[in-house]
């Protein structure tokens, strides 16, 4: 299959900013509204460090962006309140009980998001098995950062995840 394009997202939100991220966290699709608002940070042609503009035969963005070039569209975004957080974990774990999960891998867990499972665990409402892994290098946490297993086995925090090249699904991996 192919990705989306702005022109499909256009069709679909033609009147607000629309990022959306692939599965793999290596790629993200944004609509015109969001290429409007990324104006600025776009280069005409070429592409940021260690990212990819897709563009059309005019040498327009498609919306897709992929590792490097997502970073022009996230540093936009901006984060949620902890209410919010937590209202959406709530949606997360009612889906997650309704479809008999019990327990998953958070292979990107930012501190607020170690910190929103702690929370909900002292509150009792942690109704999932989370496993943690920690984002390495430049940005991200570090070997040294303290582990975490709460005594029931709820949250347990005991990886850092390297990122070294992109992926596959994404078309951004080094194919040699």
């Amino acid at each position: 299959g192919t990705f989306p394009t702005r022109k499909d997202l256009d069709g679909l939100f033609p009147d607000v900013p629309v990022f959306l991220e692939q599965l793999s966290g290596h790629a993200c699709w944004v609509n015109s509204k969001a290429l409007e608002l990324l104006a600025s940070d776009l280069p005409v042609s070429g592409d940021p460090p260690g990212g990819h503009i897709e563009r059309d035969a005019d040498g327009k963005p498609t919306g897709i962006l992929s590792d490097g070039a997502m970073y022009l569209a996230i540093k936009r975004i901006k984060p949620f309140t902890v209410k919010e957080a937590d209202n959406a974990l709530s949606e997360v774990l009612h889906d997650c009980a309704m479809f008999g999960l019990t327990g998953v891998h958070d292979m990107d867990a930012l501190d607020a998001d170690l910190k929103l499972y702690q929370q909900r665990h002292a509150r009792g409402d942690l109704t999932l098995r989370i496993y943690a892994a920690i984002r390495g290098g430049a940005g991200g946490g570090s070997p040294d950062d303290p582990f975490i297993t709460t005594e029931d086995g709820l949250i347990t925090k005991r990886a850092v995840k390297f990122f070294a090249d992109g992926a596959i699904g994404s078309w951004s991996a080094a194919m040699l």
